[in-house]
């Protein structure tokens, strides 16, 4: 779900949107409020967010500065790499 939240906030900053001001910036406080609680991964949900972020920058990238179709399929699957290679090291 953060993936998603930030993916959303790129969207809405290439836009020249506020995040924070629409309904997304309500939702993303009390989120990230409960993430707070016991039992619930805070860094888990911050690396969601940060991954959403690096895969919106290239997928949604403007067309001034627009890049090779190919790096919006191989982003994700870096990011996916990247993110499983951060659990296995955290873990042990």
């Amino acid at each position: 779900m953060f993936g998603l939240f930030g993916l959303i906030i790129v969207g809405y900053l290439q836009r020249g949107i506020n995040p924070l001001t629409t309904s997304l910036g309500g939702v993303l406080i009390i989120n990230v409020l409960l993430s707070f609680r016991g039992g619930i991964s805070f860094g888990g949900h911050l690396g969601g967010a940060v991954a959403g972020m690096i895969c919106g920058f290239v997928m949604m990238a403007p067309a001034q500065r627009r890049v090779p179709e190919k790096w919006t399929y191989i982003t994700p699957i870096l990011v996916g790499l990247g993110s499983i290679a951060v659990a296995v090291a955290t873990t042990r």
